[in-house]
């Protein structure tokens, strides 16, 4: 329960690194193809 909680802080003080998380993703699978 407190790793979840530590995981949800960090996703709400950090939204803008899950954003590039996503985008990174996103890049590479386009590079796969």
């Amino acid at each position: 329960m407190a790793q979840q909680k530590k995981n949800h802080g960090i996703f709400s003080l950090d939204p803008l690194l899950a954003f590039e998380n996503a985008i990174s993703a996103t890049t590479q699978r386009r590079n796969l193809k």
